[in-house]
């Protein structure tokens, strides 16, 4: 009776699939271990690892306009005040950041549209208040040892340090900000004496044709992975000034853009053969996490920590693409990926 019970519930196949999930499970579990083992795999053994090593742009970085991805993000943690002033201290042309709201509608620089992860809180940006937004201290990036209480900065402070300076605000609206934001954002960026210094970047189309029809001294350009005739037309006739395009689109199709009167970007540049290979094309506009201006004769890379009174904001975290995670943290979140 037993052995029949045994062979029905195989049958149904109740057993199987749980079967089948313990060892996908311990599959994955061991791969991590093998790849924590090899070389460079800084990611599962805990150290920094948000970009590359810093590499100097060299005798090509009067001709390159080159953008820090997230500010300074090899030397502080990505999306913070420490990031944008240390970027600015170094000489880049430009800093890139990603900018949500809050539910009592200040703007603020988060990646992530929670915070999960990338703070020491939880939650949605765009369902936690300001106040409660500025509790938490980003916890993810690069150099934490130096600045350990950085938080959150709002729109305003990030435009601020870009300002005093002289660094090009670049900020992208990811497509998953409500599009009923989108008047308060262009009022708010409208009334920025730099607004002619500023450029938005989006994936969404519907974004940059609001933004544009708004704000028409402001710069906007299209991201795009890969490039087909349709955005070039889009952004052709609807007033974009142009397109932020991946490494991984060809020479042709970037000719193609050029030839549309369209402007040119490119992310993400993050070694000198790839940034000479693009000013030897004639794009000159590069963002990178790596990739810096020779280091000006004062700027040493290691200001003093530039976190914000968690109560302070005016007017107005992100995460980096990496940052410390130690193999115990990764296993833990597949762990609950799997099992809730």
């Amino acid at each position: 009776m037993i052995k029949y019970e045994k062979q029905i519930f195989f049958r149904k196949g109740v057993w199987r699939p749980l079967a089948d999930m313990i060892k996908r499970t311990v599959c994955l579990m061991l791969s991590a271990l093998m790849l924590a083992s090899l070389p460079g795999m800084r990611v599962f053994a805990g150290e920094d690892c948000a970009a590359p090593d810093p590499v100097s742009a060299g005798g090509v970085a009067d001709e390159m306009q080159i953008i820090a991805h997230q500010g300074y993000s090899a030397i502080a943690p990505g999306n913070t005040l420490a990031a944008f002033r240390l970027a600015g201290e170094r000489g880049f042309w430009g800093a890139e950041c990603d900018a949500r709201r809050t539910s009592d509608g200040v703007w603020v620089i988060c990646h992530d549209y929670r915070i999960n992860g990338v703070t020491t809180g939880s939650g949605c940006v765009s369902e936690l208040t300001f106040d409660e937004l500025r509790k938490y201290s980003v916890n993810v990036g690069n150099g934490l040892d130096r600045y350990p209480d950085e938080r959150i900065p709002t729109l305003a402070e990030y435009l601020d340090v870009c300002r005093s300076y002289g660094m090009h605000p670049v900020i992208e609206i990811p497509i998953d900000v409500n599009t009923t934001y989108l008047q308060s954002f262009t009022e708010f960026i409208g009334a920025r004496e730099e607004r002619e210094d500023i450029i938005i970047i989006s994936f969404g189309k519907v974004y940059l044709s609001y933004i544009k029809n708004a704000l028409p001294d402001v710069s906007v350009f299209l991201i795009r992975k890969y490039v087909p005739d349709a955005d070039i037309e889009f952004c052709a006739k609807n007033g974009i000034d142009g397109i932020d395009f991946s490494t991984f689109v060809s020479k042709e199709r970037i000719g193609k853009i050029r030839a549309a009167g369209l402007e040119l970007m490119v992310w993400t540049v993050d070694d000198t053969d790839q940034m000479e290979y693009y000013r030897s094309i004639g794009v000159t506009r590069i963002t990178s996490n790596s990739i810096v201006p020779p280091a000006r004769p004062d700027s040493d890379d290691t200001p003093h920590s530039s976190a914000p009174d968690p109560g302070d904001g005016g007017e107005s975290a992100a995460r980096d693409d990496g940052g410390s995670f130690s193999l115990k943290d990764w296993l833990m979140n597949l762990f609950r990926s799997i099992f809730g």
